[in-house]
């Protein structure tokens, strides 16, 4: 007998607006992220009177999750960004991205619906970045990596002629996105023909290979890399045995960008080590 693709946990739901120690009416639409040594959930949350607002809970094994004692990101209350979420903030996505994690969600107003960028490092503090979008747009992902020097998203702008399709377009900076091409729309007399757009953000073939083919040395790389990061463009020497006093290493760590690192001198150890 085929094996579902997809199952789902007996133990759901694993968060209910019961759990959130602030009142809220609802629960859904989460992004889940593992952030060191524990699970990140991002949820948007209605409160009594329809404005919406984004919860974190956090959890040690995926499964049981215990939410914050405070919203993560509620509406702004001045500057740019305050015009455009005045009806509330919704639907968060995440992704790792160069040592930070980078969220969009829905900005909601009288103006419609439009995209906001965010930046964390820990989850303890957020960033806004950019409204990255005009209305009406929803549905943003950033890809993990970029392409020929750029960033990319999918998205899910709306109009009478593509209605609620899936465009990819690209960034220098996460700020100003152009390029933009269709690339899936719905699909006429089908299942999917009043809508489609972008879920969870995208992996690469690489990720998903490698956690096929060794799971278990897979799932130790990605601890390595989120608690140092990027480590691939060290010299093989400095990697495996550290510098040595004299020693100096260049790294490039974008085209035409090269650091240079010499270790000057080691210290004797104190009583304490």
């Amino acid at each position: 007998m085929k094996q579902d693709i997809v199952r789902r946990y007996r133990g759901n739901p694993i968060l209910t607006k019961a759990a959130i120690p602030y009142p809220v009416e609802t629960v859904h639409n989460a992004a889940v992220v593992k952030h060191r040594d524990e699970y990140v959930m991002l949820f948007r949350s209605h409160l009594r009177t329809g404005r919406s607002i984004i919860g974190l809970a956090r959890s040690p094994d995926g499964f049981g999750f215990t939410a914050d004692p405070e919203p993560f990101l509620t509406p702004a209350r001045d500057g740019p960004f305050a015009a455009y979420e005045e009806f509330g903030v919704e639907d968060p996505r995440v992704t790792l991205l160069e040592g930070e994690y980078v969220i969009t969600y829905s900005a909601y107003s009288r103006n419609g619906v439009r995209v906001a960028l965010a930046k964390t490092k820990d989850f303890s503090r957020v960033e806004r970045v950019s409204l990255i979008t005009e209305a009406d747009y929803r549905n943003v992902v950033i890809f993990p990596e970029k392409f020929d020097g750029l960033y990319a998203r999918l998205d899910r702008p709306h109009s009478e002629i593509a209605p609620w399709s899936i465009w990819i377009s690209y960034s220098p900076d996460l700020r100003f996105w152009g390029q933009s091409q269709l690339i899936m729309r719905p699909e006429q007399y089908h299942w999917d023909e009043m809508k489609i757009g972008p879920g969870a953000p995208p992996i690469t073939d690489a990720d998903l290979y490698c956690h096929l083919m060794y799971p278990e040395v897979y799932a130790e790389f990605t601890r390595f890399q989120r608690a140092y990061e990027e480590v691939t463009m060290l010299p093989t020497s400095a990697f495996f045995y550290g510098l040595k006093p004299v020693d100096e290493i260049s790294i490039e760590i974008e085209p035409g960008k090269t650091l240079f690192l010499k270790l000057i001198h080691v210290g004797e150890p104190d009583k304490d080590g």
